[in-house]
């Protein structure tokens, strides 16, 4: 009898609790004594899963990539230029110089070798070295006459000559030639050459070997006189000058730059 009991007792039991029991329609689920919603069926309230904390994921950092910033262009700001008066600087007085007029035409010449001068046959018969000193012999229109190798100029005649170079061994020579420019009443006087001027008869009997002095005589051998360089006589009313004596050796021309003036 009492098991019958017991067993009543259990069912009714067990029937109340069906009776009480709340029915949830999905997608809600049944939660203490009531429902909730549940929409990713995974029997956990929705709004229990909110409280749960979500796992972030971890986000890569981004790389920043430097960025070019393009050079600021600087523009060169004008100065404004500074006026610069201009000085009057005084103007310096330029006093001409007459340059030397070169008009030699030089010419290399051989031994045996001519050349033509504006008419003149120039050869160069011989060369002699005597004493340290160069002489060099040249025969103008079939004439000879010596000249020294100093680089100074000498006179033949109606020719200036000037021997600039030479060479013994090779018996070679540079001979530069020039017609002459002689100063106002300056003329060439070879020796024993006889010239007239203002009525009297100039003779230029001789040119000494050393100072080069001169000695001329007027009208025959009335009047004869020894004239040193860069000096004058007076014959009468004239008077000549020995501007420039020319020694040579015998058997070669000698000769004087001589001036004339009338008194």
């Amino acid at each position: 009898m009492k098991k019958i009991l017991l067993l009543l007792t259990i069912s009714l039991f067990l029937i109340t609790g069906c009776i009480n029991q709340t029915i949830c329609n999905p997608p809600y689920i049944n939660f203490e004594q009531g429902c909730c919603l549940d929409n990713n069926k995974n029997n956990i309230c929705d709004s229990d899963e909110n409280l749960i904390p979500e796992t972030q994921e971890e986000i890569p950092e981004e790389e920043t990539v430097p960025v070019e910033q393009p050079e600021e262009e600087t523009v060169p700001v004008e100065q404004p230029e500074e006026e610069t008066v201009p000085v009057e600087q005084p103007e310096e007085e330029t006093v001409p110089v007459e340059q030397p007029q070169n008009k030699f035409s030089s010419y290399y010449l051989k031994l045996g070798d001519s050349v033509d001068f504006k008419g003149n046959q120039i050869k160069l018969s011989a060369m002699d070295q005597t004493m340290g000193q160069m002489e060099v012999i040249l025969e103008i229109n079939g004439e000879a006459t010596a000249f020294y190798s100093t680089n100074t100029e000498d006179i033949f005649k109606n020719l200036n000559v000037s021997i600039t170079k030479t060479d013994y061994q090779k018996m070679e020579a540079i001979v530069a030639i020039e017609e002459p420019t002689l100063g106002d009443n300056e003329i060439v006087l070879i020796k024993d050459q006889d010239v007239t001027f203002a009525g009297y008869i100039i003779t230029l009997n001789d040119v000494q070997k050393y100072d080069e002095n001169i000695i001329v005589s007027v009208n025959g051998l009335q009047q004869r006189a020894n004239i040193v360089e860069g000096n004058s006589k007076i014959f009468g009313n004239i008077e000549i000058t020995n501007v420039d004596g020319k020694y040579r050796k015998e058997n070669y021309q000698r000769y004087a730059i001589v001036k004339f003036r009338e008194l």
